[in-house]
């Protein structure tokens, strides 16, 4: 009967033992670890409004094409969708280095949705073919980088030496892109080039 009983008496002491160990968390771990389950819920839900803003403009683009009215997608400015896709690029390439996959996600939305309306507006003619060649490349290799960070996918030499890259041109696009985007919101007839050259010699300064 002693031996018997043993068994139980070792998995009564175990358990108390791990319940032991769950009371002494420090009640801050704890807190902390509720507000991090919390946060990535909150920004897990904040992907339907990014669906929500990016597809009545997709379908509207794409009823327009399918009727032949290319001319209705003259008015949507490429430059700023561009702008945009900056943005949510460069904060997708910061969450994916850091493994942040909820927040990923929500930037990878935004990509997605930025790329098609200038997919569209491309096809509709309304695009220079210098901007569609840069930023399909970008684009590619941006989610390619990207992907094999959040994933934690352990990368070879020539991926090692592309995210790096990558990482540093990310910086300088940014702060280079960044004037000629606002001289356009400023002044419409300015080249865009003229922004660039200015974003130029402040990053060498």
């Amino acid at each position: 009967m002693g031996r018997r009983r043993a068994p139980a008496r070792a998995t009564q002491a175990h358990g108390r033992t791990l319940s032991g160990a769950s009371d002494s968390l420090p009640p801050s771990f704890v807190l902390r670890a509720r507000w991090a389950a919390a946060t990535e819920g909150l920004v897990a839900a904040s992907t339907a409004p990014f669906l929500a803003l990016a597809l009545p403009q997709v379908a509207k683009n794409a009823a327009n094409l399918a009727a032949g009215d290319a001319a209705a997608l003259a008015g949507l400015p490429w430059l700023g969708y561009a702008a945009s896709l900056v943005g949510n690029m460069l904060m997708l390439s910061y969450f994916s280095r850091n493994h942040e996959r909820m927040a990923a996600c929500v930037q990878l939305v935004g990509v997605m949705g930025q790329s098609a309306v200038l997919a569209q507006v491309a096809g509709a003619g309304h695009m220079p073919g210098w901007a569609v060649a840069v930023i399909a490349a970008g684009v590619v290799t941006g989610l390619g980088v990207n992907f094999t960070a959040v994933l934690g996918i352990k990368p070879g030499r020539l991926m090692t030496l592309l995210q790096g890259v990558w990482y540093a041109a990310g910086v300088l696009v940014g702060a280079t892109t960044l004037p000629a985007f606002v001289l356009q919101a400023v002044a419409p007839g300015a080249s865009i080039w003229q922004g660039v050259c200015l974003g130029a010699v402040a990053c060498a300064v």
